[in-house]
């Protein structure tokens, strides 16, 4: 990712061509930081959680669950048996709409492997920055040691061993942005053939939101 912005008169005066190329260098070191992808993983696995519990808030029991709250507030209700027939529906459009239904497993499926990949996201930045603390201390302690040049030689290898595992989660963390871009592709595919039969109007805001993820 490069910065390239012709700075317009006469903001070109404070924010010259030099300075975009520092804002540039700036950049190019931040993503080689690990913890920059993996901030970058995370902003794309926040978007499919906020966009999974937005649907299953408003679709799911709002609008599944509103009719049978207003017949209720307004007494539309003949008898007991009534009222367990629009609950048992309404229980029912419910687990439709949140994909919770034995003949929607598949889906749920996807979703739940999307949702462990936030799981194992959290547990490498926290093994990275807990090796990144490791680094930093060997490497102040090499820095301020009149230790022995054998010492300093194992501070050495420990420092080129905990190199190697941060680049091996590094590499785990990339193929999960890989398969997670996989899943909700597949996800978004399962869902656009389900609507395409009809019945599910519900389905269009939640396959609006994936396509733009």
């Amino acid at each position: 990712l490069h910065i390239q912005y012709a700075t317009p008169f006469p903001i070109n005066i404070i924010l010259t061509p030099w300075h975009v190329h520092k804002y540039a260098q700036a950049n190019k070191t931040h993503a080689m930081d690990p913890l920059h992808h993996f901030l970058l993983f995370r902003f794309e696995l926040h978007a499919f959680v906020h966009i999974l519990q937005s649907y299953i808030l408003h679709q799911g029991l709002h609008q599944s669950c509103g009719g049978l709250d207003d017949r209720y507030a307004t007494g539309q209700f003949s008898d007991v048996d009534d009222l367990r027939a629009a609950h048992t529906e309404a229980m029912e459009t419910t687990l439709n709409r949140c994909l919770l239904m034995d003949s929607q497993k598949s889906m749920m499926t996807i979703i739940e492997s999307i949702l462990s990949l936030v799981f194992k996201l959290g547990a490498a930045v926290q093994t990275v920055m807990a090796h990144h603390r490791e680094l930093s201390c060997s490497s102040f302690d090499r820095t301020h040691s009149d230790a022995m040049e054998v010492e300093d030689y194992d501070q050495g290898c420990e420092a080129e061993v905990l190199k190697v595992k941060i680049d091996h989660i590094v590499g785990e963390v990339a193929n999960h942005q890989t398969l997670f871009r996989r899943y909700v592709v597949f996800l978004f595919q399962v869902l656009q053939e389900v609507e395409a039969r009809g019945q599910h109007p519900h389905l269009l805001p939640l396959l609006h939101e994936l396509k733009r993820l």
